[in-house]
């Protein structure tokens, strides 16, 4: 298998993740395990649907197989992190309140990545974001501040991928009309 750019194999990146795992699920209480779990869950069903939809839209956006290895690898890395942070929510509404500000902000970035994308693209990218809707609530009982970051971290991926690696394809980009000729002022003459 290729190395990503980061330099870890997506072996690696999935050995160290499970490890990650396991020392986070015996650091935890029985209600915030079960909360882990539930939330482990629901990123593997996210990682599938994302991984499918970066495969279908990467030879029309003229995306290399690599960029969507490296940003998977990436993915699974991220998600070994969280576990550091999966232990008990924050409190306080200002944290809340920058949650929905990067909320708004994905959903901004997700309407230009949908814009780019033919039906076939934009249907499995819907159900990859719906999935990932269902991972970061899955990640609700760990506080504002985790979903936050979660959140952003999500609209880096799509801006990075469906954005940042085209070219904007001539489907994606609006028809530019010709500017008009001025009048030919003895054209009534003629």
């Amino acid at each position: 298998m290729a190395v990503a750019q980061s330099g870890i194999t997506p072996r690696e990146a999935d050995q160290e993740l499970n490890a990650s795992y396991q020392e986070a699920i015996r650091a935890l209480t029985p209600a915030v395990r079960e909360n882990l779990r539930k939330a482990q869950r629901a990123w593997l069903v996210f990682v599938e649907k994302n991984a499918a939809a970066m495969r279908i839209a990467a030879q029309p956006l003229g995306i290399p197989s690599a960029k969507c290895q490296e940003i998977e690898v990436r993915e699974v890395v991220n998600r070994s992190v969280d576990f550091a942070f999966s232990k008990a929510p924050d409190a306080g509404e200002s944290v809340k309140a920058h949650f929905q500000r990067v909320d708004a902000d994905l959903n901004a970035v997700y309407g230009r990545c949908f814009a780019v994308l033919s039906p076939a693209g934009q249907a499995v990218l819907r159900d990859a974001q719906r999935a990932w809707v269902g991972y970061r609530d899955a990640n609700g009982p760990f506080g504002w501040e985790f979903l936050a970051g979660l959140t952003v971290r999500r609209a880096d991926q799509l801006t990075e991928f469906y954005i940042g690696s085209t070219t904007m394809p001539s489907i994606a980009k609006a028809p530019s009309k010709p500017e008009p000729s001025p009048p030919d002022p003895f054209a009534r003459a003629r």
